[in-house]
């Protein structure tokens, strides 16, 4: 690690009955300082004998930064604000300095894999069961995404755009139904660190419009939260192959 790194652990005893409404605004936040330049990682635990007492282990490089400029930010307005009502007793926050990190290496069972093998499991039976397109039912595919899902598709494609929570994974769902009559991930290696893991595979589709079929690699890199999708970042090989296969369908 840089010299500049820290640890921040901060113990939050929360009052009975106010938990979730602190997890919803602790997620709030933590979905949005990921993106911070100097964030390194973060990790909410919860103690195994009182289920109202939290700690949360930050990671971040600059501590000048972190308490002048992130502690500021306005995504954590909401959080700070309600906070004191929600506390039984004092937060408590220090700071150390990390000396060695070690880490077993990413397994096929891990997580964040073993959601993305149930979604993979749920696609699949989605369009064989004809999608949106044929009537199948969404709710098995749902049942793999969190509430707050978002998927980032590049505007390159057809179906390009931010899709978010279920409504939006199954408006994007319904057009690739539309777009494709057939659709399959083959050959697809993952691996996970932390709550992330990334598939590297390949995508088949039919095409509707045309017939023409498509055998390509892709790439997915995917964040989960309590053993659901929370964030899909699919990433393909030549977009325009794609905009030829669809067509008219758009």
């Amino acid at each position: 690690m840089r010299d500049d790194t820290f640890v921040l652990l901060t113990t939050v005893p929360i009052k009975a009955g106010c938990e979730a409404e602190y997890l919803a605004l602790v997620y709030e936040v933590s979905d949005q300082m990921r993106h911070e330049p100097t964030f390194v990682d973060t990790v909410l635990h919860r103690s195994a004998d009182d289920a109202g007492l939290f700690m949360l282990q930050e990671t971040w490089r600059d501590r000048a930064d972190y308490f002048a400029v992130q502690m500021r930010r306005p995504y954590r307005a909401r959080y700070e604000a309600r906070l004191p009502e929600l506390l039984r007793a004092p937060r408590e926050m220090k700071v150390f300095e990390p000396l060695r990190t070690d880490r077993a290496e990413a397994t096929a069972d891990s997580a964040p894999v073993a959601a993305l093998e149930r979604f993979y499991a749920a696609e699949a039976n989605y369009m064989a069961a004809g999608g949106a397109r044929g009537g199948a039912s969404f709710a098995p595919l749902a049942e793999t995404l969190a509430p707050d899902v978002v998927l980032h598709q590049s505007p390159d494609l057809p179906w390009g755009g931010e899709f978010y929570g279920h409504a939006g994974y199954e408006d994007w769902a319904r057009q690739m139904s539309e777009a494709f009559d057939a659709l399959e991930v083959k050959d697809r290696q993952l691996v996970a660190s932390g709550d992330t893991a990334v598939a590297i595979c390949r995508l088949v589709t039919r095409s509707r419009v045309n017939g023409s079929t498509i055998n390509a690699p892709m790439a997915q890199v995917v964040r989960v939260r309590e053993g659901r999708i929370v964030e899909f970042r699919p990433f393909y090989w030549n977009a325009p192959d794609y905009r030829d296969a669809v067509g008219s369908a758009r």
